[in-house]
C-alpha cells in the first residue's frame, strides 16, 4: 500500500509542476505591469472643499507620477532574467535517441513519450543500428554497423556533447545488439530516461509506473561452475521461460537459470527504479561468475524486456569482467542460433555450434 500512495503522490505532483517554473513565474511579471499599469490610470481623486476653505481643492492622481514606471520597468526586468536563465538552463540540453534494427520497426523518435512543454526543448532525435528492410536481417553486417557507431564514439560526439543534462534512451534490436548498445552508456555523465515498447498497447512508455518490487528469484541461485573450456552461464528469464534443453550442450551442466520473484511478463519491470535494482543484482552474479577459478567467458541468455537489456550492458566492465557472449534465441528452431561476444574493441559474430 505504501507503494501505491508514493507512487500515486509522485505522479499528482509531476503533472502539477511545471517543468519550467522560472519561465513560468518570469512571464507572470513580464505581464504584471500591464495590469498595474491599467490599475494607476483608474487612480485620479479630486477633493473639492466650501467656499470659505483655504483651498478650492486638492487632486491626487498617479498618471503624473513616475513610481509606476519604476515598478513597472522593475518587474519586466526581473520577469526577463528568470525566462533567460530558464531558457539557458534548459534550452536543448535534452537528447534523444532511438534503436532501430528489426523488420517493420518505426525509426521515428516516439516524441509522444515527451511532456508537451519539454518537446521544443529537445535537440534532433538519433537513430542507433542499422536499418533492416525485408526478413534478412544480414546480422554480420549489423555488426560491422555497430563497431562503426562505437569507433566513432558516436554517443558522446553527436549527441551527449555540449552540457546535455537528460538522454531519452529506448528501442528494439536483438538482445545481443540491445546489450552491446547499453555498454556504449556507461561513460555518460547526463541522466538517463529509458522509455520502452509495451506489447499490451503496443505503444511506447516510460517506466514511470508503481514499483513492484521486481527482483531475482534467490532460492534458485546455486553453485555453478565453469566448464573445463573455461564457459560459464547466466540465464535470466522474465520475459519468457528458459530450459535447459534450449542451451547449447557444452553449457547446459555450466549455466545458472534465474527468474524473477514474480510472474513471467513480457513488459515486468514498469519502473526505472526497480528496473535499476534488478540491474544491479544480475551484474553482481555476473561479477560472481567472471571470477570463478578457471573462467575466461560468461555467456549470457536473455529473456528480458529491451531496456533491461540495455541497462544490463551498461554494467559491463573490461579488466574487470571476462568478454560476455550474448545469444540470441531463435523460435524457428527453439534453440540458440547465434552471439555476440562483448569486449571493449566491440562486438564479435558467432555462429552458434550445440
Amino acid at each position: 500500500m505504501w507503494e501505491k500512495f508514493k507512487w500515486l503522490w509522485i505522479t499528482a505532483w509531476r503533472l502539477k509542476k511545471s517543468p519550467y517554473p522560472k519561465i513560468s513565474i518570469g512571464a507572470k511579471l513580464c505581464l504584471w505591469p500591464f495590469s498595474l499599469s491599467m490599475l494607476y490610470s483608474a487612480i485620479d481623486v479630486t477633493i473639492s472643499f466650501n467656499a470659505d476653505f483655504p483651498v478650492d481643492s486638492i487632486r491626487a492622481s498617479l498618471q503624473d507620477s513616475s513610481t509606476p514606471f519604476y515598478a513597472s520597468f522593475v518587474l519586466m526586468v526581473v520577469g526577463a532574467f528568470l525566462i533567460y536563465s530558464d531558457l539557458k538552463s534548459n534550452l536543448r540540453h535534452t537528447s534523444k535517441v532511438i534503436i532501430a534494427s528489426m523488420p517493420r520497426i518505426s525509426r521515428e523518435f516516439p516524441d509522444e513519450i515527451l511532456d508537451s512543454s519539454e518537446k521544443e526543448f529537445c535537440r534532433e532525435s538519433v537513430v542507433l543500428g542499422q536499418s533492416v528492410s525485408g526478413g534478412d536481417e544480414h546480422i554480420e553486417r549489423q555488426t560491422k554497423f555497430y563497431n562503426a557507431e562505437l569507433l566513432v564514439d558516436i554517443l558522446n560526439r553527436f549527441v551527449v556533447q555540449e552540457d546535455c543534462k537528460k538522454l531519452y534512451f529506448g528501442g528494439l534490436a536483438r538482445i545481443p545488439f540491445l546489450v552491446a548498445y547499453g555498454y556504449m552508456l556507461k561513460n555518460l555523465k547526463c541522466a538517463i530516461i529509458y522509455f520502452d515498447k509495451f506489447h499490451k498497447s503496443s505503444s511506447w512508455q516510460l517506466l514511470d509506473d508503481e514499483d513492484l518490487k521486481v527482483k531475482l528469484d534467490s532460492s534458485e541461485i546455486i553453485e555453478i561452475q565453469p566448464s573445463p573450456s573455461g564457459d560459464v552461464g547466466l540465464a535470466i528469464g522474465f520475459s519468457t521461460r528458459i530450459n535447459q534443453e534450449q542451451l547449447p550442450i557444452p553449457l547446459r551442466e555450466h549455466t545458472l537459470i534465474v527468474s524473477s520473484n514474480q510472474s513471467i511478463d513480457r513488459n515486468l519491470i514498469k519502473n526505472q527504479e526497480n528496473l535499476i535494482r534488478v540491474s544491479n543484482e544480475i551484474c553482481k552474479v555476473i561479477d560472481e561468475l567472471s571470477h570463478r577459478e578457471g573462467c575466461k567467458k560468461v555467456h549470457l541468455f536473455l529473456s528480458v524486456q529491451s531496456t533491461l537489456a540495455i541497462d544490463i550492458g551498461r554494467r559491463y566492465q573490461e579488466g574487470v569482467h571476462k568478454n560476455w557472449v550474448i545469444h540470441n534465441f531463435s523460435p524457428e528452431s527453439d534453440s540458440y542460433s547465434w552471439a555476440l561476444e562483448l569486449s571493449k574493441t566491440g562486438v564479435e559474430y558467432i555462429e552458434a555450434s550445440n
